[in-house]
């Protein structure tokens, strides 16, 4: 078998609460999910036979048995948690994997064969580092259900493979820190993970879990809600109970409904039982009071603090927070981490409790993320559509030689990083124009995703420019505040700047060729700045011509 062989990628996510499949191929958008009575997950719950040796129901369909009510005792749910500790919990989730493979073979065209199928299923990132006992059964698990090929992966870096393959997380030069939030039904697990320069490698540096999930505010609402207001039979039996959790479900999911549609003020819901008055209905201000979910709301604030001062003193700052799991829905989720980090850093998917399975599908496609295709793409395109860029290059390169910016240039003093300097010209020229490439690339997305708004883009790139300027004067050894790089920058290119700010404007008065056009020009005048720049330092650390 040979990767060109490989038409399907399969990723397995079997959750505590809701597990999933999905599948993608190179001609698809993004990774389609496998659904189960309409539904993009299927519930991990399962029905057992009174010998307990045979599954009567799976799915959410356990819930509507006649047999899960009169013996709740033959119901399992939540066996990830016990897997690899409790005897059944392999067998459980056994049954639900080969319950997901029924759902793929219904779906995809062709047969799932060891030739033209690759599976990866997601695990814990504690499991990978510390229970390799648990990560073997669980790939045993998997096999057995008939899946080819099968590799384990950490849920946390699957979460932000697909962010990436979104185009929000770019991969650069440097490294990248992100929290990943799994909001599940039984618990809710951190993890710090680490992109590694050009996205080289993910790795997962930390990680935190905590026993709270959906399933506590399910119980928050039956025991001080439906059954405190809405219930007017008797002390319910087990089975009774049962059923009433399924109206916390639905009113969990009316709040996560309201959200999305950006009213958070109630939600209801209606079931027919006998004894329940209804509909039940639970405004958000009372969700949030003590004696509903309240005091819930403040553990998980406490545990996201606790996690992220953890992860922040052992192995520094976080540029992104990526929530997933079905919960992450919640309101107060979002409030709680955009509380510790601005709104835009905080990524959702659209379907968060697919996030993961999705990522899964996509870890041994070899995708390359949007931005990196961008930089590939600048290199082609770029002449085309608008000044080519090597003349940009050899104007910003020109401006060295003349005389009054000279002298302006040779007055600026450079503050030596350290009195020891090893590098060569030559390693010092590659960094360059490592850095070069990556601000390239953010210039590019900036001004694209700009370039209707007149004035936006021009009024931006200075703060790209500055930083491109501050990164390569440290390859050179310098040390240099944001005031001396936008000097240096003004100094240099002028006649470049005024070529940059022109265009960048007359692109919006296009608006089929205004995104293309911008992007390019901010990318060949980035591009053209920093080998002026680069050339600068170099001539102040080695002298003479760069050859």
């Amino acid at each position: 078998m040979t990767d060109s062989n490989i038409k399907w990628h399969i990723g397995i996510d079997l959750g505590t609460t809701n597990s999933s499949v999905t599948y993608f191929a190179t001609n698809l958008k993004d990774p389609e999910p496998v659904k189960f009575d309409g539904d993009k997950t299927l519930r991990s719950a399962l029905l057992f036979n009174a010998d307990g040796d045979t599954v009567v129901e799976i799915g959410k369909a356990v819930y509507d048995h006649p047999e899960a009510a009169e013996f709740p005792d033959r119901v399992r749910v939540e066996f990830k948690l016990g897997f690899g500790r409790e005897y059944d919990s392999a067998q459980c989730t056994h049954w639900v994997a080969s319950e997901l493979m029924k759902g793929l073979v219904r779906i995809l065209p062709d047969p799932v064969t060891p030739e033209t199928c690759l599976t990866n299923v997601g695990a814990p990132a504690d499991w990978l580092n510390k229970d390799p006992e648990r990560v073997a059964l669980l790939k045993q698990v998997v096999v057995k259900a008939g899946f080819p090929n099968v590799e384990v992966i950490a849920e946390p870096v699957a979460a932000m493979l697909y962010h990436a393959f979104l185009g929000e997380i770019p991969y650069g030069g440097q490294p990248q820190n992100c929290l990943v939030v799994d909001v599940g039904g039984g618990t809710t697990d951190l993890a710090f993970v680490r992109i590694h320069p050009y996205g080289k490698q993910l790795e997962v540096i930390n990680t935190h879990g905590y026993n709270l999930g959906g399933k506590d505010f399910d119980h928050a609402i039956l025991e001080k809600v439906i059954l405190k207001h809405f219930w007017m039979g008797s002390e319910p039996t087990p089975s009774q109970k049962l059923d009433l959790l399924k109206i916390s479900q639905q009113i969990k999911e009316g709040f996560s409904e309201a959200v999305q549609k950006g009213n958070v003020q109630y939600a209801k819901a209606f079931r027919s039982i006998s004894g329940l008055r209804n509909p039940v209905s639970l405004s958000w201000e009372e969700f949030n009071d003590k004696e509903v979910a309240g005091t819930l709301v403040e553990r998980f604030g406490i545990f996201i603090e606790e996690g992220m001062a953890s992860f922040i003193d052992g192995a520094g700052s976080i540029e992104k927070i990526i929530l997933t799991g079905g919960s992450a829905r919640w309101h107060f989720v979002r409030d709680q981490l955009e509380f510790l980090k601005s709104s835009e850093n905080v990524l959702l998917s659209p379907d968060p409790d697919l996030t993961i399975a999705k990522g899964l599908a996509l870890a041994r496609t070899g995708f390359t993320p949007p931005q990196m295709e961008i930089v590939r793409a600048t290199k082609t395109w770029i002449g085309d559509v608008t000044v080519s860029s090597s003349k940009i290059v050899q104007m910003a390169q020109e401006s060295l030689n003349k005389q009054e910016a000279k002298k302006f240039l040779d007055k600026i003093i450079l503050n030596e990083l350290s009195p020891e300097f090893t590098k060569n010209r030559e390693g010092c020229k590659k960094e360059a124009d490592k850095a070069t490439l990556l601000y390239t690339s953010g210039g590019t997305l900036g001004a694209a995703a700009f370039a209707q708004i007149p004035g936006v883009a021009s009024a931006g790139l200075p703060l790209l420019e500055t930083k491109l300027i501050v990164d390569i004067a440290q390859v050179y050894g310098y040390s240099i505040d944001p005031k001396q790089a936008l000097t240096i920058g003004g100094g240099m290119v002028a006649s470049g700047m005024v070529l940059k700010m022109g265009a960048l404007e007359l692109a919006g008065m296009v608006p089929m060729l205004g995104n293309l056009i911008k992007g390019g020009v901010a990318a060949s005048f980035i591009y053209g700045l920093g080998q002026a720049v680069s050339k600068f330092f170099e001539m102040r650390r080695f002298g003479g011509s760069s050859g």
